[in-house]
C-alpha cells in the first residue's frame, strides 16, 4: 500500500488578538448564549476581521506571555491601517 501525502502549504499571515484581560462570569454567560460581549461588539463584521468573537486557545509560548491557557477575542490582520481595532485591549501577535 502506498502512503499518500500532501504537500499542500497554505499561506496564513501573523494575526492580531485583542483580548478581554479578565473573563468574568457575565462574559462567560455571553459566550455560552452565543452572544458577543458588549466589550468586542463594536468591533464586530468590520473589513479585516478574520473571524467573530470566539475563545482562543493559546500556544505554550504565549501562554507563558499572557499568562492565560485561553482568551475571548477577537482576530485582525496586523499591520492595517484601515480597522478600527479595540486601542483599550491588551494584544497579542498570533503565529
Amino acid at each position: 500500500m502506498t502512503r499518500i501525502t500532501s504537500t499542500l502549504i497554505v499561506h496564513r499571515p501573523e494575526r492580531l488578538l485583542y483580548y478581554l484581560p479578565e473573563i468574568t462570569d457575565d462574559i462567560k454567560q455571553c459566550i455560552s448564549d452565543g452572544v458577543c460581549p458588549p466589550k468586542l461588539e463594536p468591533y464586530l463584521y468590520q473589513f479585516g476581521t478574520y473571524d467573530e468573537v470566539g475563545v482562543f486557545f493559546l500556544p505554550k509560548a504565549l501562554q507563558k506571555e499572557i499568562g492565560e491557557r485561553c482568551v475571548i477575542g477577537i482576530e485582525y490582520r496586523k499591520d492595517d491601517d484601515t480597522l478600527t481595532v479595540p486601542e483599550d485591549l491588551p494584544s497579542v501577535v498570533l503565529p
